[in-house]
């Protein structure tokens, strides 16, 4: 997505350029990254919010979608009645049933993307993941130099 502001900067820096004048473009148009720091368990741990609260979710680039504990999509605002958990997902455990759900948004630091697909585990779930559901729908992500950089 172009941002109008780096249009603009950028015509101006070519008028600039060509008029032969010195021109310095910021590179924080945007909103900044989300920088995690590497845990002491050696895992990337990310806070993610929604209008109704936070919860904490393990960066997991092997998780298909955003997945939940039940516990956490209800601190979420995802209530769910028992017959809503009607698909299976195979996991390192063997299959479990889930319940498809759509996020309206989800925010993590200053990264918030709308409509964000996720499972809520009926249970055997240790820890809420944050999957590719979200991470890749940004436009990146790297890890270096013992922390990680969701850039959106």
């Amino acid at each position: 997505m172009v941002k109008p502001l780096v249009i603009t900067v950028l015509a101006v820096a070519g008028a600039l350029g060509a008029a032969g004048g010195v021109v310095a473009v910021d590179q924080s148009v945007g909103p900044p990254d989300v920088v995690l720091p590497v845990a002491a368990d050696g895992h990337f741990w990310a806070q993610g919010s929604t209008d109704d609260g936070s919860v904490r979710l393990l960066v997991d680039t092997g998780a298909t979608r955003v997945s939940l504990t039940r516990d956490d999509a209800e601190r979420l605002g995802v209530s769910l009645a028992d017959d809503a958990f009607t698909q299976n997902v195979l996991t390192p455990g063997g299959e479990t049933p889930v319940a498809v759900v759509t996020l309206p948004w989800l925010a993590v630091g200053s990264v918030r993307l709308e409509n964000v697909e996720a499972v809520v585990f009926e249970q055997g779930l240790g820890h809420s993941l944050l999957g590719m559901s979200f991470l890749g729908r940004l436009d990146g992500y790297g890890v270096s130099s013992g922390s990680m950089r969701l850039r959106s």
